[in-house]
């Protein structure tokens, strides 16, 4: 897996490690028909009819599939942008021999890119850089190019993919007594995305309609030596198993020669199988914003009538009886007042 100087310190860019021109040509002959084609398929089939379509790659390396895509759209306008300048010059040859295909090829190294925003209908990227499982920059940038209800289809590998090296790794953290390496190794296979992660960063964008297939591919070689001098394993599979594990340089370099020495040994005499667990998502850029929606002021609710309480009954006091002063049948009291009787008379004296 640690290769010679010129393939392991290609700078790398958010569109992927350069390419010399020689690696170009490899890439192009080699690991598009074995590789990069399983991604293609699935992404290829997801793209949604579209007269005229104008479509824009990110991460186009040398070009594929611009044939493919006329070949389900039509003729078409198709922009590319990629971190390699050797792969866009080849890139821009075999476009020119594409009956249907207006191509135009840009460098780029890193996001928004020089593409226009709002101008595409259709914008893909094919196993592009995710660090950790993180594909929302790629994802943001495909979302900022489509014109309102354009299409975004990304193929990526998905959890599950790569247990073969990954159980490596675990092996050189057991074997070399690193506790916290084993742990880096675990949380870079899971951070891999699954369908349903894949699914939510696009709903974070606010992207549409999300749909995600998954194929479970194997690619196959004559022993571990084989897959281990393949192009595939230098120039794609390498860079995304590094940017999978969040450990510095030197201690990443170091398990990957690990991992080198114990593929070439443990199946030298026997095939040696790549997993691969291809996810393909599609998703639509919302037509138009929602419109406001102009809510009247409800108006006031009536205020219920409610009855008042019935007027209470006046209390029947009963009068006094007949004949008792103030009754039915008492005299009014005189005002005249009794004479007092006589004074006495006292005893004569003489």
């Amino acid at each position: 897996m640690a290769h010679s100087a010129p393939d392991r310190e290609a700078p790398a860019s958010s569109l992927g490690p350069v390419l010399t021109a020689a690696q170009a040509a490899i890439y192009e002959s080699l690991v598009v028909p074995r590789y990069v084609a399983t991604f293609a398929r699935p992404a290829i089939e997801m793209l949604l009819d579209h007269k005229p379509a104008v479509v824009a790659q990110l991460g186009c390396r040398t070009g594929y599939p611009a044939r493919e895509i006329v070949e389900k759209l039509g003729p078409l306008r198709l922009c590319g942008v990629d971190s390699s300048p050797e792969a866009l010059e080849l890139a821009r040859t075999k476009a020119a021999l594409v009956p249907g295909a207006r191509a135009e090829y840009a460098l780029a190294d890193g996001f928004p890119t020089p593409l226009g925003e709002g101008m595409f209908t259709h914008a893909f990227a094919l196993h592009p850089p995710g660090p950790r499982g993180n594909y929302l920059p790629v994802l943001g940038e495909l979302h900022r190019l489509l014109a309102p209800g354009g299409q975004v289809v990304v193929s990526v590998p998905l959890r599950g993919s790569f247990p073969e090296l990954y159980d490596m790794l675990r092996e050189y953290a057991l074997r070399r007594d690193r506790a916290s390496f084993g742990e880096a190794v675990d949380a870079a296979a899971a951070g891999r995305p699954n369908p349903e992660m894949l699914a939510e960063q696009c709903e974070q964008l606010g992207l549409l309609d999300v749909d995600v297939g998954v194929e479970l591919v194997g690619l196959s070689f004559a022993n571990g030596r084989d897959f281990l001098d393949d192009p595939i394993s230098r120039l794609v599979v390498e860079p995304d198993l590094r940017l999978s594990l969040d450990v510095d340089d030197e201690l990443a370099q170091d398990a990957l020669r690990y991992v080198e020495d114990a593929v070439a040994k443990y199946w030298s005499e026997v095939g040696f199988e790549l997993t691969v667990n291809v996810g393909c998502v599609s998703a639509r850029k919302r037509a138009s914003p929602p419109a406001p929606v102009a809510v009247a002021p409800a108006p006031p609710l009536p205020r219920p009538s409610v009855p008042g309480p019935p007027p209470l009954p006046r209390p029947s006091v009963p009068g006094p009886p007949p004949g008792a002063p103030g009754g039915p049948d008492s005299k009014p009291a005189s005002s005249a007042r009794r004479p007092l009787p006589p004074p006495r008379s006292g005893r004569k004296t003489s």
